[in-house]
């Protein structure tokens, strides 16, 4: 890697371990309401910021291909885990929660097939 790149890199990598941070703290806090969905939440975007570095520094096109994809999967985990924090954080009360979410399911999950 050259000087150039590494520069590059590190605005990513401080949010990389600030993610990471992040992501121990709320760890430590499980007993809060929200955390477990926002958990998942942080798990995707630490996820995504990671797959995006390694993306950036492997050299050839397959394993560039590969660390892509793994971001996309962490897209949809965030995607998917963003409306569930948000309803366990507020307490709304919803009818068919169970079902919501299997509905919600749908769309990411036939994207993902496709891909």
């Amino acid at each position: 890697m050259t000087r150039a790149e590494i520069i590059y890199l590190l605005p990513y990598l401080g949010s990389l371990a600030l993610s990471l941070g992040v992501l121990f703290y709320a760890s430590q806090r499980h007993q809060t309401k929200g955390v477990p969905a926002y958990l998942l939440y942080v798990s995707g975007q630490t996820m995504w910021i990671l797959g995006f570095i390694i993306e950036v520094i492997i050299p050839s096109l397959g394993g560039k291909l590969l660390w892509d994809s793994i971001q996309y999967l962490a897209s949809v985990i965030v995607l998917l885990a963003f409306p569930v924090f948000a309803v366990q954080y507020t307490e709304y009360p919803l009818k068919n929660p169970r079902r919501l979410f299997i509905l919600s399911l749908i769309i990411p999950g036939l994207f993902t097939r496709l891909w």
